[in-house]
């Protein structure tokens, strides 16, 4: 995916996920099966794991060389390889550190938090346009389960993590 197309589905597939969300009573929001959870934790996470992207990414392209460095080779994974990668570790039992858990919040900071979260997708693709296409490539940054990935592959990370969400919380939901 190009930029163009990497700010379309960032943006899309948030918006998917905040309207599933808006569209629930405030029971659904709150149910939690089995220790797994609430639909509203999942939008909670999805916040919590998009502060990050949006400091880095409103960062000089230098400082974020500086920082994390660039990519010795010059690998390009797709979207659909990336993906498989991080449903691998997943399957392996891989899990989100503690720091992108979920805070306490309420059901009736659903507003609230949905908007925070459209701030953060239009702040994260504000800051995409500012990096350029090879930048993108060769820029990598940690990802707590995947390791050093690029800045591409970060995005493609967003695009999944916010669908992958968005699928548990309807799994979740079929389960009552």
């Amino acid at each position: 995916m190009n930029k163009e197309e990497l700010t379309e589905k960032l943006v899309s597939t948030h918006k998917n996920f905040e309207k599933y969300l808006l569209s629930l009573s405030t029971e659904e929001l709150h149910y939690k099966p089995d220790g797994k959870w609430s639909a509203f934790q999942q939008l909670a996470h999805i916040v919590v794991c998009l502060k990050p992207l949006v400091q880095v990414f409103g960062m000089p392209t230098n400082m974020i060389a500086m920082m994390f460095g660039r990519s010795e080779e010059d690998l390009i994974f797709s979207y659909n390889d990336h993906v498989a990668a991080y449903e691998a570790k997943l399957a392996a039992g891989g899990k989100a550190p503690a720091q992108f858990w979920p805070e306490n919040v309420q059901a009736s900071e659903v507003k609230t938090l949905c908007k925070i979260l459209e701030d953060r997708v239009l702040a994260l693709t504000k800051g995409l346009r500012n990096i350029s296409e090879e930048d993108l490539n060769a820029l990598q940054i940690p990802h707590p389960l995947l390791g050093e990935i690029s800045l591409r592959e970060m995005l493609y990370n967003a695009i999944y993590h916010v669908q992958h969400h968005h699928k548990q919380a309807e799994l979740n939901l079929q389960l009552t």
